[in-house]
């Protein structure tokens, strides 16, 4: 069940970042909520844990080795990079497992730092930096 939610979650937050329309239409809300609760679970997990699945995510090559270790689906990720950006297969490819390894490896590195941490104004910090920085992100480019 939480697995199926947090696939629900990383679905939304890649629609809304692959819009058609423009990086303004992203809902920086959900995705900074969907961040938070990815860094909460993970920090769950020991700091040992997180580093070796960061290595995993980080020394995989090919989409079949990173769908091993990561929730988030590849076809969808290369399907809308592709669409999206009219990049060849081979580009789409190399930018998905990118965006893939960012995706899945920011909020090990935030979990890592956080491990442990039981205070609900650690997470709501957490949540007001994320709004403010891709608020300040999506101005740069004309949000």
């Amino acid at each position: 069940m939480k697995h199926r939610f947090r696939l629900k979650i990383i679905a939304a937050s890649m629609l809304a970042f692959f819009s058609s329309n423009s990086l303004a239409t992203v809902d920086i809300y959900r995705w900074c909520q969907s961040h938070v609760d990815k860094v909460r679970e993970y920090s769950q997990f020991s700091p040992e844990k997180l580093s070796d699945l960061r290595r995993l995510i980080s020394n995989a090559t090919t989409p079949e080795e990173l769908e091993l270790v990561s929730n988030i689906p590849y076809d969808f990720v290369f399907n809308s990079i592709k669409t999206h950006n009219g990049y060849s297969d081979e580009k789409a490819k190399k930018e998905a497992l990118n965006l893939i390894k960012h995706l899945e490896i920011s909020p090990i590195n935030t979990a890592i730092r956080l491990n442990g941490m039981k205070h609900e104004s650690v997470w709501t910090t957490l949540y007001s930096q994320c709004v403010k920085n891709n608020e300040e992100s999506l101005s740069d480019f004309g949000g």
